[in-house]
């Protein structure tokens, strides 16, 4: 920052002098001496500015630049009634919205419909995303936010004129100095140039104010915000989507329209001294500090001797001071050397201690390995002894078995024999049953037609005889009913 190594070197040079005697009775006398010869006038007015917001804002550029060339998009559809000519393209949509808007035919012949307008479709590849236009919403506002501070910033006097008088007379033993301090400042501050890409810790605070006025301003200028002119800006609340709630870029980002539209100080103060307010206690310390410094530096001007013996006092405390430099390096470089050997030592120490560990370690695993190793091999002879005894009683078990399916094959040959002459048996004994069955059963069935056809001839006998005396019986009725008839005929 400017005039910082200044600042540095003056406050070094006053903590240096701060304990010395010989400049701390110069700064007393020199307060003694005050009279009421000192004049001051003028005033001082200078603007400090709330970096809160400024800072807020430089933390978040990054991400809003970041989020700006993410451009997300998406096809929307951009319907119109046009006249048939115009038309590009005839979709089921537009078939539709003509059946229900029939004032857009024209004529009707046949089968054949004549539309004098109709809906025609086209899809545009469209940025006006929730997400788009919440950027340009916060870059808008942004800007309107820096510039509403900065033209006020502007507006504000920063100007500074005053003028003042210190005279001082110094009486040290036989000697006297006469010094008068008189200064005349004027100051019209021009508006500061600015390296867009200069570290940002080298610039003043106006400057970073105007940094970031002009960068909000390039957003803004950037194709897609461009593009986003035209379309609505969102409105609070601020609805948070599935991006601005999972992207680090538009989380930041949304964290600064929240505070930009909280944020309702003015970002600034205004410092302002005017009269005898300037030239207080204060700043007399700080000037006593430089005009002690001028009369030392008249003094051992008109005092060749003395700035020569003080010029050879300075030239032994110099090379004292290279000489304890050189013997405290010495000094620490030994320590260190001994303190490294000392390191080397207990290394050294640790590494041989940490060797017959593992040398006692290793012994132990050895003799366990050993243990483990005859173990093996008596424990190798007893499953080799097993593994004989089993071959021999596996070998012995093979000749049971042989045997055992010799025998069993044997025995289901018997058995199957028996089996299949009890089955033909039976078979046999079965078929003659059935047989027996079966001429049983014709031999009843014919009985039993015989019987049938016998009581059959017998029914129909008696039913002729039957019939006959019902014939006879009618006959005879039927006669005495001619008969009487007859009778009653003849009565008449």
């Amino acid at each position: 920052m400017k005039y910082y190594n200044l600042f540095a070197a003056f406050e070094e040079f006053k903590e240096k002098l701060g304990e010395d005697t010989d400049f701390n009775e110069l700064i007393n006398e020199l307060k003694l001496a005050e009279s009421h010869n000192d004049y001051c006038s003028g005033s001082i007015s200078s603007k400090v500015i709330d970096l809160d917001w400024v800072e807020t804002i430089e933390k978040c550029l990054l991400d809003i630049d970041r989020a700006i060339h993410e451009q997300r998009r998406f096809i929307e559809n951009i319907e119109e009634i046009v006249g048939i000519e115009k038309a590009r393209r005839i979709t089921s949509e537009s078939v539709r919205h003509l059946a229900q808007h029939t004032n857009l035919i024209s004529k009707v012949e046949d089968d054949t419909v004549t539309p004098e307008k109709i809906l025609n479709i086209h899809r545009e590849e469209s940025f006006a995303v929730y997400e788009n236009r919440f950027l340009y919403t916060l870059c808008s506002d942004l800007v309107r936010f820096i510039d509403k501070r900065f033209e006020a910033l502007k507006e504000v006097a920063d100007d500074s004129a005053f003028k003042f008088k210190l005279p001082r007379t110094l009486r040290k033993g036989g000697e006297i100095a006469t010094i008068g301090l008189d200064f005349a400042f004027n100051s019209a501050k021009k508006e500061e140039e600015l390296d867009l890409q200069a570290d940002v810790s080298s610039l003043s605070d106006y400057q970073r104010v105007l940094r970031i006025k002009r960068i909000a301003s390039d957003f803004l200028a950037t194709p897609l915000l461009r593009q986003l002119r035209n379309c609505e800006p969102i409105k609070p609340p601020l609805v948070k989507t599935n991006v601005m709630k999972k992207n680090i870029h538009f989380i930041n980002a949304a964290d600064l329209y929240v505070y930009i539209h909280q944020y309702s100080r003015t970002g600034y103060t205004i410092l302002a001294q005017e009269g005898d307010d300037l030239l207080n206690s204060s700043m007399k310390h700080e000037l006593y500090n430089t005009i002690a410094l001028s009369y030392f530096i008249v003094k051992i001007s008109a005092d060749g001797s003395l700035k020569k013996s003080l010029y050879e006092q300075h030239v032994r405390e110099v090379e004292r001071r290279r000489r304890a430099l050189e013997e405290e390096e010495q000094l620490r470089t030994s320590k260190l050397n001994y303190l490294l050997e000392q390191a080397r030592q207990e290394e050294r120490k640790k590494y041989l201690d940490e060797v017959d560990r593992l040398n006692a370690l290793l012994r132990g695993l050895q003799d366990k390995l050993n243990y483990y190793k005859m173990n093996y091999i008596r424990q190798t002879r007893t499953v080799n002894k097993l593994t004989l005894s089993l071959k021999r009683l596996a070998k012995k078990m093979d000749k049971e078995i042989n045997y055992h399916q010799d025998l069993k094959g044997r025995e289901i040959a018997t058995l199957k024999k028996d089996w299949e002459d009890f089955v033909g048996h039976t078979k046999k004994m079965r078929d003659e049953q059935i047989a027996q069955i079966q001429l049983a059963c014709r031999n009843q069935l014919k009985e039993q037609r015989d019987n049938y056809e016998i009581s059959l001839a017998q029914i129909q006998k008696t039913h002729q005889q039957e019939v006959v005396q019902m014939q006879q019986h009618y006959q005879k009725q039927i006669d005495d009913l001619t008969q009487q008839i007859k009778t009653l005929k003849s009565k008449k």
